[in-house]
């Protein structure tokens, strides 16, 4: 029972030293995960910001569109009737 006490003594620092490098890097890993994680979640809050902002332009260049499309049929037909454009109220 004494000899193998005797033998891990004197690698005590030793094993100790492996444990704490061991502990260490775990700790780093673990770290570096969460920096990578959180690296994820900015990324992904940036594309949504993105997208909202172009889902909400789209939305206004059809409405543009549509307006466009309502003043040129109005011109066309006021154009055909010898008259002159009325004007149209803006609608947002």
């Amino acid at each position: 029972m004494g000899a193998p006490y005797e033998m891990l003594k004197d690698f005590q620092p030793t094993l100790a030293a492996v444990i704490a490098l061991t502990a260490a890097a775990l700790a780093y890993r673990a770290a570096m995960a969460k920096v990578a994680f959180d690296r994820g979640v900015r990324e992904q809050d940036r594309t949504d910001r993105k997208l909202g902002l172009f889902l909400r332009l789209r939305r206004r260049v059809e409405m543009l569109r549509a307006q466009l499309e309502r003043i040129h049929a109005v011109a066309k037909h006021a154009a055909l009737e010898g008259t002159p454009c009325p004007r149209t109220s803006s609608t947002t």
